[in-house]
């Protein structure tokens, strides 16, 4: 990703962010988390996030949801 990703929520769903490649930071409930190559991080269901890059590489990342509304 390029641009920064507007702040939102999944109601019915954990997220789960794995960083491939690039800097960059998330917005997790009002509070920052520095994301990196090969971080790991949750973000619980209902909580307001957003991503964005930091440098000139894309963030690259995996997103991975989990919850009621994805079992199907």
């Amino acid at each position: 990703m390029r641009d920064p990703l507007a702040e939102h929520t999944h109601a019915d769903a954990d997220e789960f962010i794995y960083v491939v490649a690039g800097a960059g930071s998330a917005q997790i409930g009002g509070r920052e988390q520095p994301l990196g190559a090969s971080v790991f991080t949750l973000i619980p269901r209902g909580v307001p996030h957003t991503l964005a890059m930091k440098g000139k590489n894309p963030l690259i990342v995996l997103s991975i949801k989990a919850g009621e509304a994805c079992a199907h």
